[in-house]
């Protein structure tokens, strides 16, 4: 019977995986089941992993946890990492810490030394137990002792920091060493404290853990490390842990010394808005393009919107606004495709094409812009590129608006005005221009006159 089940259960990987079958997660998990019932235990880890991460299933952490516990009490050993993870996330419900220690520890015995370091977390921080830096390290020490990266990470701050031992640089670098060495069997990446800190499961929700985190990495001169600093002294403004303007725009600064694009955007963004420094667009500028020259997508269509505006930029220039918009849209940004592709359009700054302003504006629908909607269904409307047709012109703003989009909601508005596609009718024009106006959207005041006049026309 178990040789079926295990038969059973690899039929359900090669479906899940695609391997010699056609993908289909949907007829694993039926597989699994099947496999899991007959007291498969790999099945039923496979099982409790989809509910919990909702592949192919909703979530539901409570079919997770029942599915892991019999993997668990079949053998399946890493069952009981998941399961104490689980307990300690509290995704769909308040953590029990309790329980959480009580799984990792049966995992830490075992020799997961993952589990060992998520047991150095909760006595680092205090969830669940009394806090202790010294049983912080005990179980850091285990896992740095069995070549474990987080844990060799973890032992390396606290002696950068003096947690619970005294601070020694020496044995910071000794612990930062190995914990490098560690990560590049499993993340080549230059900066693997950044990577492999946001992979923690517990550490990612806490604000506190985060900031000693970083602080240790960045004293090892991680970029990335500065400039999540920054974010966090930017943004958080609760767990005790104010707002620091300036103590962000220092770590923008060190971590855009250091090559870190996002920190050089940050910087350009803080000198345009003219936030914690004067408002200085040639800055706003110098560091948009030192990030775009990194390859930042973000900071090419960031120089495009300012040649768009006067008085922003130097001098406004049209040609240069729609190259970096160009250049950020082919560089992936997917706010730039809606913004390059009304370059097209309206003819700014290269000559008016509609057949390509409909294909970005179709690469923007795609990921949910709404603006690239709006001006599929203008085009449309207006028969731009395309054949007229009012029909299509509404399946788009109709979209558009199951996105909330004020815009939408006008362009709708204007359809019933007109009579466009649709028999006209001011009451349902009047309802989508008041609700536009709600939203956001500045509908024209001759709209909703010449609308309001017709409504009291008919009731006299």
């Amino acid at each position: 019977m178990q040789g079926n089940s295990q038969a059973i259960y690899c039929s359900g990987a090669l479906y899940e995986l695609g391997i010699g079958v056609k993908a289909n997660t949907q007829h694993a998990l039926q597989l699994w089941r099947q496999a899991a019932a007959a007291g498969n235990a790999q099945a039923a880890y496979s099982l409790g992993m989809a509910y919990a991460s909702a592949v192919g299933l909703k979530r539901n952490d409570e079919l997770a946890l029942k599915w892991l516990k019999q993997a668990a009490g079949a053998g399946e050993q890493i069952a009981c990492f998941d399961i104490g993870t689980l307990y300690a996330s509290g995704n769909s419900s308040r953590p029990d810490y309790a329980r959480a220690l009580k799984w990792l520890r049966k995992s830490a015995a075992a020799g997961n030394t993952d589990a060992m370091y998520n047991l150095g977390v909760l006595y680092y921080r205090g969830l669940g137990v009394r806090q202790s830096y010294r049983r912080a390290r005990t179980w850091w020490k285990l896992g740095a002792d069995n070549w474990n990266c987080m844990d060799c990470f973890a032992m390396a701050m606290l002696y950068s920091l003096g947690q619970g031992v005294p601070k020694n640089a020496a044995l910071a670098s000794y612990w930062y060493t190995k914990a490098t060495r560690a990560s590049e069997s499993i993340d080549p990446a230059p900066d693997p404290v950044g990577n492999l800190w946001q992979e923690n499961f517990i550490a990612g929700r806490d604000l506190h853990m985060a900031m000693a985190w970083w602080r240790f990495a960045a004293a090892f001169g991680s970029a990335t490390a500065q400039y999540h600093l920054g974010l966090l002294y930017w943004n958080c403004t609760g767990a005790g842990l104010g707002q620091n303007i300036s103590r962000a725009i220092a770590c923008y600064k060190a971590s855009a010394a250091a090559g870190n694009i996002d920190s050089m955007w940050q910087l350009g963004w803080l000198s345009e808005q003219g936030i914690g420094m004067p408002r200085n667009y040639r800055k706003a500028l110098h560091w948009y393009k030192k990030a775009a020259a990194g390859g930042s997508g973000q900071a090419m269509y960031s120089i495009g919107f300012m040649y768009s505006r006067w008085g922003i930029a130097p001098k406004h220039n049209q040609r240069k606004e729609f190259l970096w918009f160009q250049k950020a849209a082919k560089a992936g940004y997917q706010e730039a495709y809606s913004a390059l592709a009304q370059q097209y359009a309206r003819g700014i700054g290269t000559p008016q094409d509609y057949h390509l302003a409909m294909a970005w504006y179709q690469r923007g629908a795609r990921w949910g812009d709404t603006g690239a909607m709006i001006g599929i269904g203008d085009l449309y409307a207006k028969g731009r590129g395309v054949s007229r047709n009012y029909s299509l012109a509404m399946d788009w703003f109709r979209k558009a608006v199951k996105h909330n989009s004020p815009y939408g909601m006008y362009r709708l508005g204007w359809l019933y005005e007109h009579g466009y596609g649709v028999p006209k009718n001011d009451n349902l024009a009047l309802k989508w221009f008041k609700k536009a106006i709600l939203y956001g959207c500045p509908v024209p005041a001759k709209d909703m006159r010449d609308v309001s006049a017709r409504l009291k026309d008919a009731k006299r």
